[in-house]
């Protein structure tokens, strides 16, 4: 009995070297069809976390142009409404009532995105009867930055978001923005109210 089995495998040939030269061909190009998409994934997953980061960012801000209606903003009062890894870094900081810049400087808050950058938060009164918190997330390296942003006009409070993509960006629908944001979308949030 073990003769037989010993003459059936030495009588079998083993794989050719061009049937191995194959199949690692065909490894390799299911490999680069399929890698893509894994990375896609990837930052899909990542993005969801940024739009989860700016939920409590937009719910925080709305409540507080709610209680404050627009007025004496300061960087403390808007971290008395984030969660503490959420809130805004650094010293106390008032918000003056003034033009707010061309190009606005960005505090950092105390926590990271997904990127591993930490979010920027912007935080101006354009005028008496405005106000609008802004927060970026630079995203991948080489991509574009995501904006959330949430407004204050004359007694009414919106936020938005900007960047997703397609229809996951949240449009303003009865604010009017002044400026786009750099490097903006179209629908201008992030960007300065008048």
């Amino acid at each position: 009995m073990l003769n037989k089995f010993k003459n059936m495998f030495k009588n079998q040939k083993g794989f050719t070297l061009v049937e191995i030269l194959v199949v690692i061909v065909i490894i390799g190009i299911l490999f680069t069809v399929i890698l893509p998409r894994i990375d896609f994934a990837s930052d899909r997953a990542r993005q969801t976390g940024v739009k989860t980061d700016f939920k409590a960012f937009q719910t925080a801000a709305e409540g507080y142009f709610r209680e404050t209606a627009g007025q004496g903003l300061t960087t403390t009062g808007v971290n008395t409404y984030l969660d503490k890894a959420l809130q805004i870094s650094g010293t106390a900081t008032t918000v003056a009532t003034a033009a707010v810049a061309a190009n606005p400087t960005f505090i950092d808050s105390n926590k990271e995105d997904p990127w591993g950058t930490k979010y920027k938060f912007f935080i101006a009164k354009p005028s008496a009867q405005s106000a609008q918190i802004i927060i970026k997330s630079t995203g991948k390296t080489g991509g574009n930055d995501y904006y959330s942003a949430t407004y204050y006009s004359k007694g009414t409070i919106e936020s938005c978001t900007a960047n997703f993509g397609g229809t996951q960006d949240i449009k303003l629908s009865s604010i009017s923005i002044a400026t786009t944001p750099p490097g903006g979308d179209s629908s201008n949030c992030g960007g300065n109210i008048s």
